[in-house]
């Protein structure tokens, strides 16, 4: 919970692309707590203006794979 309480506070404190910065840090930590809806909003933000990131592309993969949508999971691969 400590890393969500941080990662809100960043989004009011920082910029627009510190901001989508965050939320790729808050849907990681949000993977690590098996909150795994949460985590795949997270990365679909980040993933709207870094279409092609890996880092972002895989956790989004991760998410899916453990919300059982199998067929989502591979067009992220």
């Amino acid at each position: 919970n400590k890393a969500i309480e941080t990662s809100n506070r960043a989004y009011i404190t920082l910029g627009y692309n510190e901001n989508l910065n965050a939320h790729i840090g808050k849907a990681e930590a949000l993977l690590k707590l098996k909150k795994y809806e949460d985590a795949l909003t997270n990365f679909d933000i980040f993933l709207q203006n870094h279409k092609y990131n890996i880092q972002g592309n895989l956790g989004k993969a991760q998410a899916l794979y453990r919300l059982a949508r199998y067929e989502e999971t591979l067009q992220c691969i």
